[in-house]
């Protein structure tokens, strides 16, 4: 490894204190990391943050396809249903139940989509002006900044990894209402 990313390697998985001696050395004037090694962590962070974001936004056009396609083929089903089911019959009414088990593993796979597709609360990456007008007051080090930044940007990191795993199961559990559809 080069030089400059060797520090990085031997940070590990600390968290807490244990992370911040490990970036910004004991505290005692000493420093792991200098200023690029560092601009180059907070980059890294944010680049990875940025990934998480988009994962979550994929998993919502990923299920607002999935949507559509569900509802056309459950409004298909339920007519095919009722039209079974009347009084004259306009499709034979052996297909009824298979029909309304169709219909129903859409709609049950449209559920999935809409709480997959449910309002959530996403960080987005960067951070806000205030952030950055207390980073150039006098008495906040360049070091100090970077430590704020980094367990600002870990905390809405944990929130977006939590709202993707989320997402994710719903649409996997939409996914599979609709390959088990053929089966039933």
């Amino acid at each position: 490894l080069p030089a400059w990313k060797r520090p990085l390697a031997d940070c590990g998985k600390a968290t807490g204190s244990a992370a911040r001696r490990n970036l910004l050395g004991s505290g005692k004037g000493e420093k792991m990391l200098n200023d690029e090694q560092l601009q180059f962590a907070v980059e890294d962070a944010r680049t990875r943050h940025e990934a998480v974001v988009n994962l979550i936004y994929q998993t919502d056009q990923k299920a607002v396809s999935l949507l559509s396609l569900y509802v056309t083929l459950a409004l298909a089903t339920a007519s095919g249903f009722v039209g079974s089911i009347l009084a004259t019959p306009v499709v034979p009414s052996g297909f009824a139940v298979p029909l309304f088990v169709a219909t129903l593993g859409f709609v049950l796979g449209a559920y999935m989509c809409f709480r997959t597709l449910q309002a959530s609360k996403i960080n987005l990456p960067g951070r806000q002006a205030k952030f950055w007008l207390w980073a150039m007051h006098e008495n906040v080090t360049p070091a100090h900044a970077f430590q704020s930044y980094l367990e600002n940007l870990q905390s809405k990191s944990d929130q977006n990894n939590a709202l993707n795993l989320k997402t994710s199961k719903s649409l996997r559990w939409a996914h599979r209402l609709g390959i088990a559809r053929p089966l039933l």
